[in-house]
């Protein structure tokens, strides 16, 4: 490569991180920036327990399997270990990653394509407005897309290699086994590209035939470093087989049921706070194990495929619809609500009417022209075709096969679940290079050949941006939700009301806000007001625990113990493994004296939660009432151990400590 080339490759990544810096600089006041919901606070608050040196468990919730692929969360944790919790530290180092992932798309496109086109391709990702938005989220995203370029560079390069008549097998070795590592490293972020490794697996067998099985197994070989240690600490903790989280069961099963719309990350019924392991235990009526809870779930999906085969094509063909459409479908929050914080954002995400009273074309009134997918998803196919048409001239057909095998394969691993805008990103850089590529190829084309080339991308466009079944029908309710739910953790109760009650305006059953409300109505002192919300959480979501146990608490305070108890036990009911009902639960029998009650519920909740300091605590209070002295020290002892900077646990500790004195 020669400098003016390496200088191109530098000005993209430069590019690259200074529009990524200012997107980070005009976010820096949102309240999302420092306070995080969903997913983001999901990894936040593990990788903070990891960081504080307090891993007892898997997680932080207990001691049980990962749930969650746990890369991510060490990555934050080490982190956070060096600068502490910084979020924006974070970011900063998220956009470096993302800043990188344009340099890797650029690498690949150079050895696939030639340099014009690594150059469009850098700079389209640069430019990128989805790319952007996600390397500035506490999400796997940029994280996953970095190992995965990095596994399609290193694959690229070796079949690039593997054609050449000095290529040499022990190199091979060590560059399959290190690609394997790196898939393995994927998989431990988000195993999806455990479908590519199969697919890839394959691919080397019909290719190389004999010595593609040798490196197949060095392949897996390779990707089983990695992988290994998770599988065992799964086995340690959780005393149960499991390879790497058990998450896929459930979301195997919210993709594939008979009310899933195939997009949304809800359980019927339930909606989308659910409690898996809860519902699984309660549905067959005894603890389960990780793996069983996967299973489970998979099974209720199967049985979904089995039972209603013509319902299952159906919801296929339109996830396959979803995933190549240009509108982002939300998860943790709306991108086209977010994207007014940053005006960069809004010049890069777009989302344009094509329809117009002007052009009278009424066929054209439900489409949009979204970008940046809505674009690079139909360049990326005129991309692929010309790839395909020219790749005997091109002379790279193995390393175009692997581009198209990892796009289809990780294009399979969403579908079989559900689709995101999220889950779907690990494909747009491949996209991106084959945009790249069709953008090169119209450029060289006479004005007439370019034409009819425009002519048949058109159709496309309109294909891939028409709304599908009102799927591009949504409102901002969840968003002013969200927003109501960062004011109340900031204790901004004023700004908090305002915000539930205009998601209760646009969506007036929308779930949690009723709940919410009354949260905030019993911070404020109104309990009246509270219990008013409560009940009317309870119309709107009979589902829904904490409405139960939160109408309990205010029962329990006014000493109404025999409704407080029937509420609580109605929550554990409804969720088998909510820490919250047992503990008010608990309190409730201490308060009317019922003490081997409550030392049962304190014991029915370590079953399932043996880390939490609270029901050591309230064994400790127990054992006190009961004058059992030394029974009372252990159980404050080991709730210091797992919590010790609370310090009523230090006064009560201390007190037993004094009445033990007394007795010697």
């Amino acid at each position: 490569m020669d400098k003016s080339n390496r200088l191109i490759l530098l000005g993209i990544f430069l590019f690259a991180f200074l529009l990524r810096i200012l997107y980070i600089f005009q976010i820096r006041d949102h309240p999302y920036f420092t306070t995080l919901l969903g997913d983001p606070s999901y990894f936040d608050n593990w990788a903070q327990f990891l960081a504080s040196g307090r891993f007892l468990g898997a997680e932080p919730d207990g001691e049980e399997a990962f749930f969650k692929g746990p890369l991510y969360p060490f990555l934050l944790a080490a982190l956070y270990r060096l600068f502490g919790h910084n979020l924006f530290i974070v970011r900063v180092f998220q956009i470096f990653l993302g800043s990188m992932n344009c340099l890797l798309i650029a690498l690949i496109a150079r050895k696939v394509f030639d340099q014009r086109v690594a150059t469009i391709a850098g700079l389209l990702a640069a430019l990128c407005g989805t790319l952007i938005y996600f390397d500035g989220e506490i999400l796997i995203t940029t994280l996953a897309i970095f190992l995965n370029l990095l596994i399609l560079l290193f694959l690229v390069q070796w079949f690039r290699g593997s054609m050449d008549s000095t290529f040499r097998i022990q190199h091979s070795t060590f560059s399959i086994l290190g690609i394997g590592f790196l898939i393995g490293l994927s998989a431990i972020a988000r195993p999806n590209i455990l479908i590519f490794l199969i697919s890839l697996f394959g691919f080397l067998l019909i290719r190389f035939r004999r010595r593609g099985l040798i490196w197949g197994i060095l392949l897996i070989l390779g990707t089983s470093l990695p992988i290994l240690p998770v599988t065992l600490w799964n086995f340690k903790v959780g005393k149960d087989f499991v390879l790497i989280s058990y998450q896929a069961g459930v979301n195997f099963y919210i993709g594939n049921n008979p009310h899933s719309d195939g997009r949304s990350a809800v359980l019927p019924g339930v909606g989308a706070d659910w409690d898996e392991i809860s519902l699984a235990e309660r549905d067959l009526g005894r603890r389960l194990k990780p793996s069983e809870v996967d299973r489970y779930w998979f099974k209720k999906g199967l049985r979904f495929i089995r039972e209603e085969p013509w319902s299952f094509t159906r919801l296929l063909g339109k996830k396959l619809l979803y995933f190549w459409n240009g509108y982002e479908i939300e998860n943790n929050q709306q991108i086209y609500f977010f994207k007014r914080s940053s005006f960069l954002l809004d010049l890069l995400i777009l989302r344009i009417p094509i329809y117009s009273r002007q052009t009278g074309m009424s066929v054209l009134r439900n489409v949009f022209l979204h970008i940046p997918f809505g674009l690079v998803a139909p360049l990326g196919i005129l991309g692929i075709w010309f790839a395909w048409k020219d790749r005997q001239r091109i002379k790279r057909i193995e390393q175009i096969h692997i581009l198209l095998l990892f796009l289809v394969a990780y294009m399979l691993s969403v579908i079989l679940f559900f689709v995101t805008a999220r889950y779907r990103m690990t494909v747009v850089p491949i996209l991106i290079l084959f945009t790249a590529y069709a953008v090169t190829k119209l450029s060289q084309f006479s004005m007439r050949q370019s034409t009819v080339r425009i002519l048949f991308l058109i159709p496309l466009i309109l294909i891939t941006n028409i709304d599908i079944r009102g799927s591009q029908i949504y409102n901002f309710a969840r968003e002013h939700f969200n927003l109501g739910l960062v004011h109340m953790m900031k204790e901004e109760y004023g700004e908090a009301e305002k915000e539930f009650k205009t998601a209760l305006e646009i969506h007036p059953a929308f779930r949690r806000a009723h709940l919410n409300l009354g949260v905030l109505h019993f911070r404020r002192g109104n309990r009246d007001k509270a219990i008013e919300e409560y009940r009317q959480e309870m119309e709107i979501n009979p589902q829904e625990a904490r409405s139960f146990n939160n109408l309990a608490l205010l029962y329990r305070m006014e000493g109404r113990y025999g409704e407080a108890k029937d509420l609580c036990l109605k929550a554990i009911t409804l969720r088998p493994r909510f820490q919250e009902p047992y503990l008010n639960l608990a309190r409730t029998y201490e308060e009317m004296d019922s003490l081997l009650a409550a030392e049962r519920t304190y014991l029915a909740l370590l079953e399932f939660k043996p880390s939490s300091p609270k029901s050591y605590e309230g064994l400790g209070r127990i054992y006190d009432r009961l004058n059992l002295i030394e029974r009372s020290i252990q159980s404050y002892q080991m709730a210091l151990r797992l919590d010790p900077e609370e310090a009523g646990t230090h006064y009560n500790l201390g007190v037993v400590y004094g009445k033990a004195d007394s007795i010697k």
